[in-house]
């Protein structure tokens, strides 16, 4: 680091800031990717199974989730709960007064 090296840096990079630096292999990531794609798939079929269940439809698009889902680097994954939570709260305030709220048992 204190040569100019930074993380994640391209090697061509790293090599220009620092000419001396060795750079042993060890970087072979395909298994890895191949894991995180079959972990990102299965986080969009919970998602899916999520809008099954609630029957949210008014989003969905191509027999896609209409949860929305993306994924970031190989080991990061987001997904935007708000229709799911919309519809649940929906449901909840449509059965219960706002007395009530703070006796609803979120963990079930």
């Amino acid at each position: 680091r204190k040569y100019g090296v930074k993380k994640l840096q391209l090697r061509e990079d790293a090599m220009a800031a620092c000419p001396s630096l060795w750079i042993v292999e060890g970087s072979d990531l395909q298994h890895y990717k191949r894991y995180s794609r079959m972990v990102y798939e299965a986080f969009r079929r919970a998602l899916q199974e999520i809008a099954k269940e609630l029957e949210l439809v008014s989003f969905a698009s191509k027999g896609s989730s209409c949860i929305p889902a993306r994924k970031g680097t190989m080991d990061e994954m987001m997904a935007d709960l708000s229709p799911a939570v919309n519809q649940i709260l929906a449901r909840t305030t449509t059965t219960t007064t706002l007395a009530s709220v703070e006796e609803i048992d979120y963990q079930q």
